[in-house]
């Protein structure tokens, strides 16, 4: 019921808000401790230049922890959200009352039946998660001062810089096909009555 309720506020809240709230959280940690826990924003530290390729990599990567965590957060909540709803409908079937009838375990019910089936649909959505992580993220990389695409995109579509504009669609639809390939992949492997001729 927690997980429900959390998922449930993640589903409701815009993810600006809650990009403001982590915000908030880790100044309010170094206001006590006088340390950051995480950045608060941005891509590099101020001494970025100075570092080892390896130390470079890992200080972009920590930057990354905080907006990262919201955005993931924000998808699994809606994914958990219809995970749910479709376990739901499975336990509700005929064959998983059947199934329970013969005695099965409810465990091996639950896991072997409901959620094989249920887990097709999901798979199938997923797709979109790719682009949508990257793409969906536009007002986290405002409020986190992250240099990501939506800012540029916005940028360049204000200049009236047609190239770039282009460029960045582009790559959006790029991963929107790769996420579907994917998710196509991933299907075949869950469900043996899915085959591709």
């Amino acid at each position: 019921r927690i997980l429900t309720v959390l998922s449930l506020l993640w589903v409701a809240l815009p993810l600006f808000f809650m990009g403001l709230i982590v915000v908030a959280l880790l100044v309010q940690f170094f206001l006590a401790f006088v340390w950051f826990l995480l950045p608060v924003g941005g891509m590099t530290s101020d001494n970025y230049a100075s570092l080892s390729p390896l130390r470079k990599f890992l200080d972009i990567g920590w930057h990354l922890i905080a907006p990262l965590s919201v955005i993931t957060l924000a998808s699994l909540a809606g994914i958990s959200r219809f995970m749910r709803g479709q376990m739901l409908e499975e336990i509700g079937q005929d064959y998983i009352r059947t199934a329970k009838a013969k005695g099965l375990p409810e465990r091996k019910v639950n896991y072997k039946h409901a959620f094989r089936n249920a887990i097709v649909v999901i798979v199938a959505t997923i797709g979109g998660v790719l682009p949508g992580l990257v793409s969906g993220s536009g007002s986290i990389e405002y409020v986190m001062r992250w240099p990501g695409l939506t800012p540029k995109l916005i940028e360049a579509a204000s200049s009236q810089d047609i190239y770039v504009t282009m460029a960045i669609l582009t790559i959006l639809t790029l991963l929107l096909v790769i996420g579907n390939l994917i998710s196509d992949v991933a299907l075949a492997f869950i469900d043996p009555r899915i085959r591709y001729s």
